[in-house]
Order: C-alpha cells, then sequence, then structure tokens
C-alpha cells in the first residue's frame, strides 16, 4: 500500500506483537492516527471471529487505514486489541485460518523466547 509520496506503508514485523495468549481473546481492533496538525482519528471494527493473532490484527489495521488515507500525513500510528474476553467462551467461534494461524504464531513465539527475537522474521520485513 502506498501512501502520500509514494512511501510504502508496510508493517515491520508481524507475530508476537498481540502479546501474551494466557486464555484471552480479543474481539475490538483499533487504529488510531494522528495528524500533522494534532487530530487524533479513532476507528475500530471487530474481527468475524474473536482473535489472539498478529496476522487477523495487521490484517483489519491495515484495511482500516487504507479508508484512511486521503494523501494527508500521520504520525504516530497506532493499533491495538480491546474487548478481552474469555477464550473458552470463543473456542467454537475459531475458524480453520484463524486456529492454524494461532498455532503458528504460538510456535513463533517459543522460538523467539528461546533463542532470541530475531531468529524469525517475516519476509516482508527484509529491505532489498
Amino acid at each position: 500500500m502506498a501512501g502520500p509520496g509514494g512511501a510504502a506503508l508496510t508493517s515491520v514485523r508481524q507475530g508476537g506483537a498481540v502479546g501474551p495468549r494466557r486464555g484471552f481473546v480479543r474481539t475490538t481492533v483499533t487504529l488510531t492516527l494522528r495528524t500533522q496538525d494534532f487530530r487524533v482519528l479513532t476507528r475500530r471494527k471487530a474481527p468475524q471471529t474473536p482473535t489472539q493473532t498478529a496476522r487477523t490484527l495487521f490484517a483489519i489495521s491495515r484495511a482500516l487505514l487504507r479508508e484512511e488515507l486521503r494523501g494527508e500525513a500521520y504520525r504516530p500510528i497506532g493499533v491495538g486489541l480491546s474487548d478481552l474476553g474469555p477464550e473458552s467462551a470463543a473456542a467454537d467461534l475459531f475458524a480453520g485460518a484463524e486456529t492454524k494461524a494461532l498455532r503458528e504464531e504460538t510456535t513463533i513465539d517459543g522460538l523467539r523466547r528461546r533463542f532470541g527475537q530475531d531468529v524469525v522474521v517475516k519476509g516482508r520485513s527484509l529491505r532489498p
């Protein structure tokens, strides 16, 4: 996705950004943008299923950001998950792709704890 001046808008890192997964799911993604004249814009969206994954956070926040791109510069951009709920209450709602993403991210989290944050990176974070 390109922003003003052709600058690419990408996530440098995905995975592990959601925080501890200790039995909770999040049901709302929030995007916060600050304009050059210090106005704050906040946009929220609920995923189709409650989530614990950075993949879902990134996809929804990227879609929210696309809707706000109008040639204006934003700094900083913040993304967060809120409205915590118990994992057990939403366990039957997880679709196949979300379950697979959760397994992948949990495995990556374990590798990063054991070997360091830079042991696994997404290909999109690599610069040519």
